[in-house]
């Protein structure tokens, strides 16, 4: 009876120094792929505190990859942000140099100082539109700028109109994004025998999601053909072939800045002419502060 209270004592103490300890361990070796922060304890056992020891710097170093990795991607997004950005810029430059001249050959000098006017006006943002982020107020005077250099160009006129409401006006946006789609329906709506009507519609719409800036772009061109709808629509970018160099890279700058956090859609209105439709978070620059 000694002997097997002795064996009985043994084999609990046993138990509850080494293999309680071990399953405890394993337990919660089991959970690390749930919880990286799970704390692994090893009860004064020096095999187990090794076994610790090189899993807390294994976590450490896979952090540290983690870390990397994210920064990595973030500057890989950040550069192809800017590269998007420089793309939308060069291809105006030559045509307003080239209507001035234009201008100044048969002697409208007028219409050329009006031209070189906007033109500055126009080329001063466009310059100044590396940062991430520009305010809507001068977005809009951008889109102001660019409507009346294609009136003088194009001997057209355009009849623009922009209803924001003003709180919306300090609101932060991708530079040149409006512009796009702007441009995009002077170029395919304007027609010397008609007046092109551009609507550009903005408020601050507060959902269960958060507050999101809603812009709606409408004009009375011919809209969107098929194909084009059938291309812009969905979760894929627009294909390079296609051309709308401008619209492709305004796709692309949207879902690097705002991930999935934004909605865009493409349709014609009912009585013709096309619309866009955006919506972005709603951000001012005190966000930032």
């Amino acid at each position: 009876m000694i002997l097997a209270a002795f064996s009985f004592y043994y084999l609990k103490r046993l138990y509850n120094r080494i293999i309680r300890p071990i399953e405890s361990f394993h337990e919660n070796l089991s959970k690390i792929n749930e919880n990286s922060e799970t704390l692994l304890d090893a009860q004064g056992i020096k095999e187990l505190e090794q076994t610790n020891t090189q899993f807390r710097s294994l976590f450490a170093e896979i952090n540290k990859l983690k870390i990397n990795m994210y920064e990595r991607e973030l500057e890989q997004a950040h550069s192809e942000l800017e590269m998007l950005q420089h793309q939308i810029k060069p291809h105006f430059y030559l045509n307003c140099l080239s209507t001035i001249s234009s201008m100044l050959q048969v002697g409208e000098t007028e219409l050329a100082e009006k031209m070189i006017r906007f033109t500055s006006v126009y080329l001063r943002y466009l310059f100044q539109s590396d940062n991430k982020y520009a305010r809507l107020e001068n977005e809009l005077e951008h889109i102001d700028a660019y409507l009346n250099i294609q009136s003088l160009r194009l001997f057209s006129p355009i009849n623009y109109t922009c209803e924001a409401d003003p709180e919306c006006l300090n609101a932060l946006v991708p530079p040149l994004l409006l512009i796009t789609f702007v441009e995009n329906s002077v170029k395919h709506g304007a027609d010397p025998d008609k007046s092109l009507c551009i609507s550009l519609r903005i408020k601050r719409e507060e959902t269960d999601e958060g507050n999101f800036l809603q812009f709606e772009l409408k004009d009375t061109g011919p809209g969107f053909s098929d194909e084009a709808l059938s291309l812009l629509s969905g979760d894929v970018f627009y294909p390079e072939e296609k051309g709308h160099i401008g619209i492709r890279n305004s796709l692309k700058r949207l879902r690097i800045m705002y991930q999935n956090d934004y909605t865009i859609n493409f349709f014609n209105n009912d009585d013709g002419g096309a619309c866009v439709a955006i919506r972005i978070p709603f951000v001012l620059e005190t966000d930032y502060l």
